[in-house]
């Protein structure tokens, strides 16, 4: 039999957290830390999937 094996991530920004609700920057940091996570991915010719928070998505559509 097979093995499969699923990888995802979860993109937010660490104010999406619900021990910071509230909190806000103005900055953010969704590029500088996925760019990384997708040039390994890219590296290894590995898929994963990726669930990302709305507003998120709005401010880095290029991610997407």
């Amino acid at each position: 039999m097979e093995k499969i094996n699923a990888l995802s991530f979860d993109l937010e920004e660490w104010y999406h957290s619900e021990l910071v609700q509230g909190k806000r920057s103005p900055f953010s940091q969704a590029e500088e830390a996925t760019r990384p996570i997708l040039d390994l991915l890219d590296r290894y010719q590995t898929k994963a999937s990726f669930f990302v928070v709305g507003e998120v998505a709005e401010q880095n559509p290029h991610l997407i």
